[in-house]
């Protein structure tokens, strides 16, 4: 039996989020590091995910997921749907809701925790997570994302103070009929002692810097015990796969909002020429 669950969760960035988890049982087999293109090409054969399910504590984020086929045998209880939710807690309500509406979930059933406010990611992205995860004997799998400014030459303001000035603009030196003075508001600027975070690295050209990564927010796999056992994600036990700038996309603000709206559409045309013409 195939089982996916979607639920809905907030951002770390105090957003509204959904998110989807999804599992799918496997067998006791151990996998190779290395599958071979016979296993590869079955395993991109079978139907990944067979059935969706929606955890939301809005009825009508409800209908619109059963309108496209998902399934609500539940709603998120408030003390769960708030700016600071997290994740886990999410994930092992929805678990433990499917167990006692008689789902039979085992312990070592993989599940994919997929946030649906990640548009730009691929069917082939999720698919290639999975073989990751069935591969690895770890606990969870994620996408990352390096940073594009290195944080390891960063530091912190020690004694901070903020300046107070006054800016008045220079007289211009052209005659004018109209002349007018104008003065700009009283404004600070916040100054303060540089105080490196990492000094190892002070005197490291910043392209000989080792690359950092943070989660890219789109998907996590790990298998039901993990998440009902609230194991953190963040760890030695698990593995991050990285992942490309243009495939995923924080969305907290307007701005990202429309951020993700360019990537989508600049990944369109590819989309439409991979297409094929329907005979």
């Amino acid at each position: 039996m195939d089982l996916q669950v979607d639920s809905k969760t907030k951002s770390k960035k105090h957003s509204k989020k959904e998110s989807k988890t999804e599992s799918k049982t496997d067998s006791e087999k151990d996998c190779a590091t290395h599958q071979t293109s016979h296993q590869k090409s079955l395993l991109s054969a079978m139907p990944l995910f067979s059935t969706v399910v929606v955890s939301t504590d809005d009825k009508q984020i409800a209908k619109i997921a059963q309108k496209y086929g998902a399934a609500v045998p539940f709603l998120r209880p408030s003390n769960l749907a708030d700016d600071t939710t997290a994740t886990l807690p999410v994930i092992a309500h929805a678990l433990d809701c499917l167990r006692s509406l008689g789902v039979s979930i085992k312990d070592d059933t993989p599940i994919c925790v997929l946030y649906p406010t990640a548009p730009l990611i691929d069917s082939s992205d999720i698919l290639r997570s999975f073989e990751v995860f069935l591969c690895s004997k770890c606990e969870y799998v994620f996408f990352a994302n390096e940073l594009p400014k290195n944080p390891l030459r960063g530091f912190t303001l020690e004694s901070t103070q903020n300046i107070q000035h006054k800016c008045t603009p220079k007289s211009s030196t052209k005659t004018s009929t109209k002349t007018s003075s104008v003065d700009f508001a009283d404004s600070s600027t916040l100054c303060g002692t540089p105080q490196m975070l990492f000094s190892r690295y002070q005197n490291v050209r910043s392209q000989d810097l080792p690359p950092v990564y943070v989660d890219a927010g789109v998907l996590y796999w790990g298998r039901a015990s993990s998440f009902l056992a609230q194991k953190p994600i963040f760890s030695s036990h698990s593995r991050a796969i990285a992942l490309e700038p243009s495939r995923s996309q924080d969305i907290d603000t307007m701005s990202d909002w429309q951020l993700a709206k360019r990537k989508f559409l600049a990944k369109a045309p590819q989309r439409t020429k991979n297409k094929k013409p329907k005979k």
